[in-house]
């Protein structure tokens, strides 16, 4: 595997780790101030990011198990 599809991966799963702790802190914040629709949304943007990190994770090690020199 190239060094570049490997670092890109690393890259895309740092950044779905970050925002979904941003999305976490925004949640407990809206929720806390009473925002319960807002907070909902957060949550759901939680869901929908951890779907792609656990996606992204599932092709690259697909991507692995394919690669003749690993």
């Amino acid at each position: 595997m190239s060094d570049e599809l490997h670092y890109r991966v690393t890259i895309t799963l740092r950044t779905l780790t970050i925002g979904t702790g941003l999305a976490a802190g925004i949640a407990l914040a809206f929720l806390l101030m009473g925002h319960l629709r807002i907070a909902l949304a957060a949550v759901i943007l939680i869901i929908i990011a951890q779907v792609l990190s656990i996606e992204t994770l599932r092709a690259f090690a697909a991507l692995q198990l394919r690669d003749p020199r690993a």
